[in-house]
């Protein structure tokens, strides 16, 4: 009896680990979208997505971002810091 119940919860911990797998999806370049203030003193250059996925853990999605931004000083003035603010829509 013990073993069969061994079994059992091996092949459910084995097909969740595969479903779980299943979802890992890496993120398209359309689905980031890179907004700066018209009014803004920088500009983008170049984005890089790098290995960025999206996870889905149960009715969650979670947002693995590896990206690189280069942005440009556009104005004459010096900028002793930036803040980014990242939002996710749906």
């Amino acid at each position: 009896m013990f073993s069969k119940w061994n079994s059992r919860i091996t092949v459910l911990c084995a097909a969740a680990l595969l479903g779980l797998h299943a979802q890992d999806t890496p993120l398209d370049r359309s689905s980031v979208k890179i907004n700066l203030p018209s009014d803004s003193p920088l500009s983008l250059v170049s984005a890089n997505m790098g290995e960025s996925r999206a996870l889905s853990r149960g009715s969650a999605l979670v947002l693995d971002l590896h990206m690189a931004l280069t942005l440009q000083n556009s104005s004459n003035d010096t900028i002793r810091g930036v803040t980014l603010l990242v939002l996710a829509r749906t």
